[in-house]
C-alpha cells in the first residue's frame, strides 16, 4: 500500500509539473499593516492618475475593493457597469505591464 501511495504521489506530482512550475517562484510576501497601508496609497496614485474625476471621499469608500471602484467609476464618468469594467481591465492590464518592467 505504501509503494501504491508514493507511486500515486510521482504520478499526481508529473501531471501537474509544467502547470506549477510557472508558481514556484511566487511566494506570498508577509506584511504588516503600514506596508499594506503603502502599498494601498501607492496603488491610488496611480489610479487618481487615470480617474481623476473621483473625490477623496470616493476614495476613502473604495479603499482597495474593486466593486466599490466600479460602481464610482458608473457614478462620475456615467459608463454603464460593462464600460466600467472595460475601463478598469484596460488600466490594469497596462498597470502589470509597466510594474514588470520597472
Amino acid at each position: 500500500m505504501r509503494v501504491v501511495g508514493h507511486a500515486i504521489f510521482q504520478s499526481y506530482e508529473a501531471s501537474v509539473g509544467a502547470m506549477s512550475a510557472a508558481f514556484i517562484s511566487w511566494r506570498p510576501i508577509p506584511m504588516n499593516s503600514d506596508q499594506m497601508k503603502g502599498n494601498w496609497m501607492q496603488l491610488k496614485g496611480k489610479m487618481r492618475e487615470k480617474w481623476g474625476k473621483l473625490t477623496d471621499s470616493d476614495w476613502e469608500q473604495v479603499a482597495g475593493r474593486k466593486d466599490q471602484l466600479l460602481g464610482k467609476l458608473q457614478e462620475r464618468y456615467g459608463y454603464t457597469k460593462e464600460q466600467a469594467e472595460r475601463d478598469y481591465d484596460d488600466w490594469n492590464r497596462a498597470n502589470q505591464r509597466t510594474s514588470k518592467v520597472a
